[in-house]
């Protein structure tokens, strides 16, 4: 992967841990800052998916690649994407207690499980170092919309 996309992806996920941090100690605007963090990451995420789907020019793709992609390994960048970003918006209406938060993660982990299954079947062989690269970050993000979805209503925000 290129380097200045993991750097932007550790700004967003640096803007999640900030937010939160200041939510338990009750300082500054921690609702915008985890926003900010959860929304530019599902962005993120999502043009990767498109990125990966649609032949853009090799500055733009966060990749290189030896050959094209196959239409199926296109059509699975583009839904890996679009399940990482579910989950995160769902994982966000959850941790901010908005209405249809339970939906969204509901919505989100089932998306995160198709993801995952995608990138297993159709891109282990034959792309195995976006394999290694999406699996590092998928793992997580279903991992978290999984506790989440299991603790239901009665989550409690920090």
């Amino acid at each position: 992967m290129k380097k200045w996309f993991v750097n932007i992806e550790y700004v967003f996920v640096s803007l999640i841990i900030v937010g939160l941090a200041l939510r338990l100690v009750h300082v500054g605007p921690t609702d915008l800052i985890i926003m900010i963090g959860f929304l530019g990451l599902a962005f993120w995420y999502l043009f990767f998916g498109i990125s990966g789907s649609q032949g853009m020019s090799a500055a733009l793709v966060p990749f290189q690649l030896d050959s094209p992609f196959s239409k199926i390994e296109s059509f699975a960048m583009l839904s890996i994407g679009n399940s990482l970003s579910i989950s995160l918006i769902g994982i966000l209406f959850q941790v901010s207690k908005w209405e249809g938060g339970y939906f969204m993660i509901m919505v989100g982990g089932i998306s995160a499980v198709i993801g995952l299954l995608m990138s297993y079947f159709i891109l282990r062989k034959n792309r195995p170092e976006i394999y290694n690269f999406i699996f590092f970050r998928q793992l997580p993000v279903t991992v978290m919309t999984t506790v989440m979805l299991s603790l239901g209503d009665s989550y409690t925000s920090i």
